[in-house]
């Protein structure tokens, strides 16, 4: 059975990199591209959780069987730590600060219900 998990990472853009950038690297890296047709062999989500000038908090949840959960993290942190995405607004650069797991909080246990039944 599917079950909902966090992974966070603490980025700090290049000047002019786009906040939405590494999330879509995250969903290239699961998907194969940002805009795909079908579903998400692991649903999730990514946001933007906080922004301080150019240091952004990045929150993926995601929904995998448990014996799933370290490859879609690996991917997850692979895509992160990879810091480009050739994206719809150009190129994007950004630097890893921190990364890793993170628990789910009470709106995102919502989403990782929401994104099980997916």
């Amino acid at each position: 059975m599917r079950k909902g998990f966090v992974h966070e990472a603490s980025i700090e853009l290049e000047r002019d990199g786009d906040p939405q950038a590494p999330g879509a690297a995250v969903t290239v890296n699961l998907c194969g591209h940002w805009e795909h047709e079908g579903a998400c062999r692991w649903p999730h989500q990514s946001n933007v959780g906080s922004r301080s000038g150019r240091r952004i908090g990045l929150r993926v949840v995601f929904v995998a069987e448990p014996a799933d959960e370290h490859e879609v993290r690996s991917r997850i942190a692979r895509a992160v730590r990879d810091g480009k995405l050739d994206g719809p607004t150009g190129v994007s650069y950004w630097t890893v600060l921190t990364e890793g797991p993170s628990e789910l909080s009470r709106e995102e246990t919502t989403l990782a219900a929401e994104l099980t039944s997916k």
